[in-house]
């Protein structure tokens, strides 16, 4: 993979190594216009003796596929709770949308029942909650993950007709997926149920399922970049009340093998507006995973409990900007339409204004 300096064109890198790669390697060459690089199967000479000696290159680096965890849920399965409407404490102020849920959705949105949920001592509880009506409408939420069982309850809500229930359809799959996948279905569960968490706090939000899962280096930020001009696109267009745009990454690595090319892909994403949002990580160090170490673009974000502790298992440092519910957290399963299943998550539950 090759990045080029921004002033630097691909044509005038050509002229410089005196090769055309893109007509020399057919098949074998892509290059991404908003991110400025390309990827190329070349020999090593090539590479050490003419592409690294052009001044116009910022850096090279070799393409990877980095590990996925899948220590992330316990297997617990059970079916879709009903959502219960009642009686609003903010309707004088605002319309809202009133359910039971359990704790952490509860602790993020009503304050007033914090005492109650860290002193109970049963995760099945449920407590009162309170949203916003229209929250997360006109937002694209791109989960970068593992897929996404884009027909699952929980993310086909309600009708456009009623305006205190949230209006289904808003899951969707992106225009292209990454990696060596077949299709945009949850390969692990992992993407279903980070999608489960988003639509809680913010049901009217527009799911978008951007499968990258085990994708390389090259692949994931080409899908950044990707996202970026449908974002750029939607901003300019303004499509059914086109508010903004996030990307949700639960996903990451050892600050020691980060690739400067996600970093650079952040940091476009950012400049273009896009809220981005990522895990601390569950290894319970001090240094976290990156992109956590980016904190100038991203918002890293690590693992509480009910009781307002940070959890026994979440990474931790000066890079964590937050932290939110993450343990024991019951969420849409890829299972089946109407399951639901008890988690680690943390990062899918932030917003951005």
């Amino acid at each position: 993979m090759v990045k080029l300096h921004e002033h630097h064109t691909l044509e005038a890198h050509f002229e410089h190594i005196g090769i055309n790669l893109s007509a020399t390697n057919l098949g074998l060459f892509e290059y991404h216009k908003t991110l400025h690089f390309y990827s190329v199967r070349i020999d090593e000479v090539t590479v050490h003796e003419l592409i690294r000696h052009d001044p116009g290159v910022k850096f090279v680096e070799h393409d990877s596929v980095p590990t996925w965890d899948d220590n992330w849920q316990d297997g617990m399965v059970k079916p879709a709770p009903p959502f219960k409407k009642r009686s609003s404490r903010l309707a004088k102020r605002w319309k809202t949308w009133d359910s039971s849920w359990f704790w952490a959705i509860a602790q993020l949105n009503s304050w007033g029942v914090r005492d109650d949920i860290k002193n109970s001592d049963d995760n099945k509880a449920w407590f009162d909650s309170e949203l916003l009506v229209t929250a997360g409408m006109g937002v694209d939420v791109y989960v970068m993950d593992t897929g996404i069982l884009i027909d699952h309850d929980r993310l086909q809500l309600g009708d456009d007709t009623d305006e205190m229930n949230p209006p289904g359809g808003h899951a969707r799959n992106f225009w292209r997926r990454y990696g060596p996948n077949e299709g945009f279905g949850d390969d692990d569960g992992h993407g279903t149920s980070v999608a489960g968490c988003v639509i809680h706090t913010a049901p009217w939000a527009n799911i978008v399922n951007v499968k990258v899962y085990k994708a390389s280096v090259r692949e994931r930020a080409t899908a950044m970049g990707d996202i970026i001009d449908e974002h750029n696109k939607r901003k300019k267009d303004k499509p059914d009340g086109f508010r903004g745009s996030v990307i949700n990454m639960s996903w990451g690595s050892h600050p020691e093998v980060w690739k400067p090319l996600y970093a650079d892909a952040l940091q476009k994403a950012s400049d273009a507006g896009i809220g981005l949002s990522t895990s601390a990580g569950n290894d319970d160090n001090n240094f976290g995973t990156t992109p956590c170490g980016y904190t100038k673009y991203i918002a890293c974000v690590g693992a509480s409990t009910k009781k307002y502790e940070k959890a026994k298992f979440s990474n931790y440092d000066g890079n964590v900007t937050l932290y939110a519910p993450g343990k024991d957290i019951w969420t849409a399963s890829r299972d089946a339409k109407d399951k639901y299943v008890r988690t680690v998550l943390e990062l899918c539950w932030i917003s951005f204004e």
